[in-house]
């Protein structure tokens, strides 16, 4: 077995060789003095490893949203057509379970415009979406943020900031609604509870009793719903 995959050698200033796999890309982070063989011997010992991540992520290409017409993207575990309608105004909308996208006739093959057409409205329903399960569990649990965001994140799906600010993945969207109902509750409960801790653990438990099977289902399929769509 060999590993045919861009390798990114960064030394740095850590006491052991560590290894990430990226964007399809294999990044060895290892100490200053660390020889190439040592590092040789580490890569071909995690070789199986490094091929299964790497595997994966072709695997999660292909479910890439291809922005055709007629095609189906599941958006919080319901299907959706997206719909091209030409018109001299755009004015894109979600219409039950139609994405319809109001373009101008000759943008109909324009893949970078429809992109940001998609965009624009699939965000708009984030952070509506986003912002009433946060208003719902809050009420809940007992824990208000100050403010309510969402962003772009390459490896995380949310964050809570030392003032109570929530920040979310807007790609969340993209996986089933008990996972995203499990990353509210998750960000909420930081705002008590600032770790990981057992506490913080118990807290998330407490409103959310399969949180460790929704958990795994966030890790496994992180990289699917990342992928859904390159920006």
């Amino acid at each position: 077995m060999s590993i045919n995959y861009p390798i990114k050698l960064i030394f740095c200033r850590r006491k052991t060789i560590s290894l990430e796999v990226l964007e399809g890309i294999v990044k060895v982070r290892a100490p200053f003095l660390s020889s190439q063989s040592s590092i040789n011997n580490f890569i071909k010992k995690h070789e199986l490893w490094i091929m299964k991540r790497v595997e994966k992520f072709e695997r999660s290409k292909l479910s890439e949203i291809k922005f055709i017409e007629n095609e189906k993207i599941l958006i919080v575990g319901k299907e959706y057509t997206l719909i091209f309608t030409a018109s001299n105004e755009i004015s894109s909308k979600i219409v039950g379970a139609k994405i319809i996208l109001k373009l101008l006739k000759n943008n109909f093959n324009n893949k970078e415009f429809i992109k940001r057409e998609f965009l624009k409205i699939i965000k708009e329903f984030a952070i509506t979406l986003i912002t009433k399960r946060v208003n719902f569990y809050s009420k809940i649990i007992g824990n208000n943020p100050k403010s309510i965001k969402i962003s772009h994140y390459k490896s995380k799906w949310g964050s809570c900031s030392f003032k109570g600010n929530l920040t979310f993945n807007w790609k969340i969207i993209f996986a089933p609604l008990e996972i995203i109902d499990y990353l509210v509750i998750h960000e909420l409960c930081h705002l008590e509870h600032h770790n990981h801790s057992y506490k913080f653990w118990e807290k998330v438990k407490k409103f959310n009793k399969e949180y460790l099977i929704n958990r795994k289902w966030l890790k496994e399929n992180s990289i699917f719903l990342i992928n859904k769509l390159a920006l």
